[in-house]
């Protein structure tokens, strides 16, 4: 449980680092998993702080200063028993100590195409940006999959929408 402690830590702190149709968009595949995105968000496989992918959304202009991101993150919990409901409520318990003036937006159990997956959305203040998460969670053969996307507050109605949409897509192969 440190090491996901670390992980969500990370997660948090990553995040400060558009309509289009799914034609306009690419498949990225690594291990046993797959994604796609609109074709103008940049993907990055290099394992950067320990992430699986980085994707990340243009720039608007010369004054944004800000990308809105998805990222994942994979841990062996082969030796927990939890389930994936208890696993996104102790995820959800460690994020209300980390980030300021937590509100959670959502937190349910979803299926997508068969995949059972916890969805969390949640704002907070991190640093200087007030920002908006949209989180899946998923369990898969002993590994804990967390799908993590964010986007600043004040363009959120922007941008959740295309964050779920992208996240929808994720599969295992």
């Amino acid at each position: 449980m440190k090491q996901f402690f670390y992980t969500l830590v990370f997660l948090l702190f990553a995040g400060p680092l558009v309509g289009q149709t799914q034609l306009d968009w690419s498949s990225h595949g690594q291990d046993n998993y797959g994604i796609k995105a609109p074709a103008e968000w940049t993907f990055d496989n290099s394992g950067l702080m320990g992430t699986k992918f980085l994707l990340m959304s243009p720039l608007v202009d010369s004054t944004d200063d800000f990308s809105e991101n998805i990222n994942l993150i994979v841990q062996d919990v082969s030796e927990s028993s939890l389930s994936v409901e208890q696993f996104a409520l102790f995820s959800l318990e460690l994020v209300k100590k980390m980030v300021n003036d937590v509100e959670v937006v959502k937190s349910e159990l979803e299926k997508n195409d068969g995949m059972e997956h916890y969805h969390v959305e949640y704002t907070g203040q991190q640093g200087e940006y007030k920002l908006h998460w949209v989180q899946y969670l998923y369990l898969n053969e002993g590994k804990a999959y967390i799908l993590t996307g964010v986007a600043r507050q004040e363009t959120s109605d922007q941008y959740v929408g295309i964050l779920n949409k992208i996240m929808s897509t994720f599969s295992f192969k």
